[in-house]
């Protein structure tokens, strides 16, 4: 908001030295009309474009620090980090940062709460008044008979002045003493059917809501009373050209009687045209009306030229930079927490205060994409926005050196980021260029970011607090993991007609295992007796670790990294839990799993693993290994059993394949050539 805040004060600022020094220059008409822009920046919530000389460049580190409200975050990504990265800050060093950073998300909460407390009370008075003077109107009313005039005209005792008012079926509203002459009532009726050519109760309510969004900011009050007095003498001007200008004198005398009631400070909260104001008021349309002023051409070319940089310089977000490498001895990477390379570092803070709720926001956008880390090897080149039609989607180039690693998984932070952080983006597409300006492509969609994270990824964007947990969870290595457990049989057999999807459990007993020291050898796994195997899947590098858990010949339960692997103790505890839950689990998890009962069941060899989600309505499925032929038979199978082709798989290999029976979708994504995951889930309408 700092941003709309900056640029419509200096807009403001602009008109008014532009009216000041035009004064009896410029037609009035165009005088009123140049308050249009500062209408529209004061209710555009973010910048249309990007430009080098926006006034924006020079508040860059302003806006990059305002609203800098989340927690600082105490942890080093150690998985996007080499192994000589700095350690994190000390104990007493991180309070301090945190007691320093909590201070902020108060008095960020407390600025939210007055703001909205500004926002209820002012629209409190907009409410309050023009109900009043609805009612006032319908009360004292009484129909004239007017059939040259194309709006319904009433005399009401009481008002102050002649008046327009209503916005859906606007009315003129006449005072007795405006109807006791003939010509008189002719003036106050053009004069009011100018206000409504002029859509005047249109721009009176948009010139009340922009005062009630930014109250705090006195400019915008200047302005509010600055456009209404333009918007009387631009009526003026037009009237005279209605009732013709050889009769400037009399309509100015009539203006003057009309005028006799001063503006109160509640009329800045109504909708009516009234003919109140001041000496100052009443003087200054005496003078328009004497003199009527025209623009000329030199006179026109200097407001174009005027208006045409003033939107240059607010209607403009800052130009993208190229993003800051911080050496990692320096207090700045110590100082925020996690890092993702040798010389890059993700600020949380800036993260947080770069969210958008709109992905056509071109400088917004621009501005998150240059806080993210990016996998060592990698700089940004460019990105595109696809806002055509119904697409919500941004285009991500990069370009990568002979160190890059062109893996999906070095990304997913990046995309949970701004799925989080851009409420109505759909679609990421990141292109990565190598040196020889080979392409490799990603796509991430929000259904995949929201199975990935359990829930709408949005949510985490609605507090700094929140937006700290999902980098809490996911900024660690084993944060894209699945685990699957499996029942160990003779000869170390894996039972993999039955297993269980227990990611809690299974992430608790590896941590575990992490915590502890490994004091000795482990044993060939294919002489195991007995046991359990637990499985740590990251679907998008197509990479699996195993873990098995068995009872050594005195009874003692360990945990042993890999086939030939070291073991550490394991908790009784959780060596119980875990021989407990296996044995209680199902005899057979794809028929009695709701999403998947009436779906044919693949003939995939190597299942990876297979996770049922209640709370998110689907069960997803994923193997390796799948073959081309494998996969046309299964797709065989599909259109065999009657279900639908709605995408097909071959034909739109980013998004995936979509088909549908009855109630029931299958999703088909392949994640390279030969690993596959399907989603099954059941249309609750």
């Amino acid at each position: 908001m700092i941003e709309t805040i900056i640029t419509s004060s200096a807009l403001i600022l602009m008109i008014t030295a532009l009216r000041y020094l035009l004064r009896g220059k410029i037609s009035l008409r165009l005088q009123y009309a140049l308050w249009l822009l500062v209408a529209i920046r004061l209710l555009l919530p973010f910048s249309l474009f990007e430009n080098p000389v926006s006034m924006m460049n020079a508040f860059a580190d302003l806006t990059r620090d305002y609203p800098a409200a989340a927690e600082p975050t105490n942890f080093i990504n150690k998985a996007l980090l080499p192994d000589d990265s700095p350690t994190i800050p000390s104990v007493q060093n991180a309070l301090g940062d945190s007691i320093t950073t909590a201070s902020r998300v108060n008095w960020e909460s407390t600025a939210r709460w007055i703001w909205l407390s500004g926002l209820t009370i002012s629209g409190g008075f907009f409410a309050v008044s023009n109900i009043r003077l609805l009612r006032k109107l319908k009360h004292l009313r009484k129909k004239v008979d007017m059939p040259s005039c194309p709006l319904p005209v009433y005399m009401a005792e009481g008002l102050s002045s002649p008046c327009l008012y209503g916005i859906s079926k606007p009315a003129i509203y006449i005072t007795p003493k405006s109807f006791s002459d003939k010509k008189r009532t002719e003036y106050v009726i053009a004069h009011e059917l100018t206000h409504y050519d002029q859509k005047d109760q249109i721009w009176s309510f948009v010139r009340i809501l922009c005062l009630c969004i930014h109250w705090f900011n006195p400019f915008v009050w200047m302005a509010v009373v600055l456009s209404r007095r333009d918007s009387e003498l631009a009526c003026d001007e037009r009237t005279l050209g209605r009732i013709g200008p050889e009769n400037r004198l009399e309509y100015g005398r009539i203006l003057i009687e009309m005028m006799t009631a001063p503006r109160k400070p509640s009329d800045i909260f109504c909708c009516a045209t009234t003919m109140t104001g001041g000496n100052k008021e009443i003087k200054e349309r005496i003078m328009c009306i004497a003199k009527q002023p025209k623009t000329l051409m030199f006179t026109w070319c200097i407001v174009v030229v005027v208006a045409l940089t003033a939107v240059a310089l607010t209607f403009g977000g800052a130009a993208r930079k190229e993003p800051l490498s911080l050496a990692q001895n320096s207090d700045t990477t110590r100082d925020y927490a996690v890092g993702n390379s040798e010389n890059q570092v993700l600020h949380a803070q800036d993260l947080w205060a770069a969210k958008t709720p709109y992905v056509g926001n071109n400088s917004a956008v621009g501005k998150l994409l240059r806080l993210l880390p990016l996998p060592e090897g990698f700089q940004p080149d460019h990105f595109a926005l696809r806002t055509t039609g119904n697409e919500r989607g941004i285009e991500w180039i990069l370009q990568g050196d002979e160190t890059a690693s062109y893996e999906r998984s070095g990304f997913n932070l990046d995309a949970l980021i701004i799925f989080a952080l851009i409420d109505n983006v759909e679609d990421l597409y990141i292109t990565m260029l190598d040196t020889e300006q080979e392409e490799t492509s990603f796509h991430y969609d929000r259904t995949w970011v929201n199975e990935t994270v359990g829930c709408d990824v949005r949510g985490y964007g609605e507090s700094p607090e929140k937006f700290q947990e999902l980098l809490t969870l996911f900024a660690r290595a084993d944060a894209f993991a699945q685990y699957n457990i499996f029942k160990i049989g003779k000869n170390g057999e894996v039972l993999k007609d039955n297993f269980l999807a227990d990611q809690q459990l299974a992430l608790s007993i590896i941590e575990d295992y992490m915590v502890k020291s490994a004091p000795g050898e482990g044993v060939d796994a294919s002489t195991l007796e007995g046991g359990y195997l637990i499985r740590q899947v990251f679907p998008e590098a197509v990479e699996s670790r195993d873990y098995y858990a068995y009872l050594k010949k005195d009874g003692t339960a360990v945990l042993q990294s890999g086939a030939h692997g070291r073991y550490s103790i394991l908790s009784p505890q959780l060596y119980s839990q875990l021989a407990q839950s296996v044995e209680m689990m199902t005899t057979d998890s794809w028929l009695e799993n709701k999403y998947t009962q009436s779906a044919p069941r693949p003939s995939f060899p190597d299942l990876l693993w297979f996770a049922p989600d209640d709370q998110n309505g689907y069960c997803a499925a994923a193997y390796q290994d799948v073959s081309r032929q494998q996969m046309e038979q299964y797709l065989k199978t599909l259109n065999q059993a009657g279900w639908q082709t709605t995408r097909d798989l071959y034909k739109h290999t980013k998004l995936g394949g979509l088909y549908q029976k009855g109630r029931q979708t299958i999703r088909i994504q392949f994640y390279d050539e030969q690993e596959v995951i399907l989603y099954f889930s059941l249309n609750q309408n």
